[in-house]
């Protein structure tokens, strides 16, 4: 009896969550990525469990300039992007369409986040600010712990790994700037995908909204080494696998079996 009655409140509530509208522009997108995902990356997700519905703060290191794009492969989801990078028409058009979030120095972007959360819209943030530092990660910015603070919304810690002596280091220049990064042409780029958690109290407070950044920050940590011990399991096997091959064989040889 319960479980029937569950089902009809399940329908009668669905129609009502919100939804995205159909975005052809984000759709094509998310094909392309895919198929640079699956073509020239190996490209190897793990998550720890399946994702709750709602809401989603999505929140990763930042190794590469690749990673808001490939982000996208876990999800439906928004991804706030430094804001210059919306500053030349072709690459600012496509943002926009897609719905990525523009974060100025002092502007509303994590407003803008916040809207989109308590409209029912998950959202990808990096937390660092920047690319990933050579060696571990940087230390944390608060934004995403004050979104999870004030919505409730879920946070989905992710750690990425890649082999950082394929980055390639590239230049691009927007309004007259330099901004230096690094890109991933191709190889292994492992992601690894935390248990949903959720933190509730006061975003207005300091102590607590550094607490929060500082066990998201952890959980991403954590999650990277996860990718990094799974891409050094996976270059191994096939050495394992013929070393395995060539004692099987040299037994057999010798008469051992």
């Amino acid at each position: 009896m319960k479980t029937k009655l569950g089902l009809i409140i399940k329908a009668l509530v669905e129609p009502l969550r919100p939804r995205q509208k159909f975005n052809l522009v984000y759709q094509v997108a998310r094909v392309l990525i895919l198929f640079y995902a699956r073509v020239l990356l190996r490209m190897d997700i793990l998550k720890h469990e399946a994702l709750p519905e709602g809401p989603k703060i999505f929140v990763a290191n930042h190794p590469n300039i690749s990673d808001p794009f490939l982000i996208h492969l876990l999800g439906r989801l928004n991804v706030m992007v430094i804001g210059k990078a919306f500053d030349t028409p072709v690459t600012g058009y496509l943002l926009h369409k897609v719905g990525e979030i523009p974060v100025y120095p002092g502007g509303d972007a994590l407003a803008q986040a916040i809207k989109r959360l308590q409209a029912g819209h998950s959202i990808g943030i990096f937390p660092e600010g920047r690319e990933s530092p050579e060696h571990g990660i940087a230390k944390g910015r608060s934004g995403a712990a004050r979104m999870a603070l004030s919505t409730g919304a879920y946070v989905i810690p992710v750690g990425i790994h890649l082999d950082r002596k394929r980055l390639k280091a590239i230049n691009f220049k927007i309004s007259g700037e330099r901004l230096p990064s690094h890109i991933y042409p191709r190889g292994p780029y492992m992601v690894t995908v935390g248990k949903a958690v959720r933190f509730s109290g006061d975003p207005e407070d300091r102590a607590l909204v550094s607490e929060v950044t500082e066990v998201i920050m952890d959980q991403i940590t954590t999650l990277a080494y996860e990718s990094e011990m799974r891409m050094e399991d996976q270059a191994h096997l096939p050495q394992g696998v013929l070393q395995m091959l060539k004692r099987i064989f040299s037994f057999k040889y010798l008469g051992m079996i």
